[in-house]
């Protein structure tokens, strides 16, 4: 009775178990659904925001190319529109005053004011829609700030996403060297002998440093040079003892 009585006890101990794994098991797969439809989102969102961003240069690109089509056409048609009016005038000078030097001349005048009123007439209509379109980039502005700050808040509880370890391709280089190290340290190895070139290249000196004590130390070695050139015979010596070059240069005045 007592064998029986503990197999029962295992066997629902067994099923307990089981089940809970099933439970831990299926809230895993639920998190990594939901880590992944979030990583999808967000990148669909980027890549909307990237077709959205090149569809803003390209509108302006090509609305800058209009403008200056549109002045330059402006331009021309008002200066045309003022040359056949200097020469109406010029044509009326001649019919009713026999001057025809002056009518000739008010050719260029009257072109060059209509040039000016079609660049003027131009520039301003640039202006207002140049006005209308940072409004409505404003309020464009406003609106997808109030969307993320929206969407921020809704997802304020899965917010930030972090890296999952079980997964591959979803953690990053420094989670795997975190977790790494921390596998190492609690094994007893060294835990420099488990990073990542990345790591290993990041806790070593860096090339400016390196640089730097290299020109030190030719500095130095230099100057040692110059000084024992200066004051004794023997270059070599005071490179190499620089406290007998520098003994050699406060004998020298005392000799002197």
């Amino acid at each position: 009775m007592d064998m029986e009585e503990e197999l029962t006890a295992q066997r629902d101990a067994a099923i307990a178990v089981t089940k809970e794994l099933q439970r831990q098991l299926v809230e895993v797969r639920a998190d990594v659904e939901r880590r992944l439809e979030r990583r999808a989102l967000t990148a669909e969102r980027l890549r909307l925001h990237a077709e959205a961003e090149l569809r803003r240069v390209r509108d302006e690109s090509a609305w800058e190319r209009r403008m200056h089509a549109r002045v330059l056409y402006l331009s021309l048609f008002t200066g045309v529109l003022g040359a056949l009016a200097g020469w109406c005038l010029g044509l009326q000078l001649l019919l009713l005053f026999n001057q025809p030097l002056v009518g000739f001349l008010l050719i260029l005048p009257a072109m060059l004011f209509g040039g000016l009123v079609g660049l003027a007439i131009a520039k301003t209509k640039m202006q207002l829609e140049s006005r209308q379109r940072d409004a409505k980039r404003k309020r464009v502005a406003q609106h997808t700030e109030v969307e993320l700050a929206l969407l921020s808040s809704l997802d304020a509880d899965d917010a930030p996403l972090s890296a999952f370890e079980g997964v591959p391709g979803l953690a990053s280089d420094e989670v795997r060297d975190v977790n790494r190290n921390a596998a190492a340290a609690a094994s007893g190895e060294d835990p420099t002998s488990t990073l990542s070139p990345s790591a290993a290249n990041a806790s070593s000196p860096s090339l400016l440093v390196r640089c730097a004590g290299f020109a030190w130390q030719t500095l130095r070695v230099t100057t040692d040079v110059a000084l024992s050139m200066y004051y004794t015979k023997d270059p070599m010596r005071g490179a190499l003892d620089p406290d007998g070059a520098s003994s050699a240069a406060g004998r020298k005045p005392k000799e002197q």
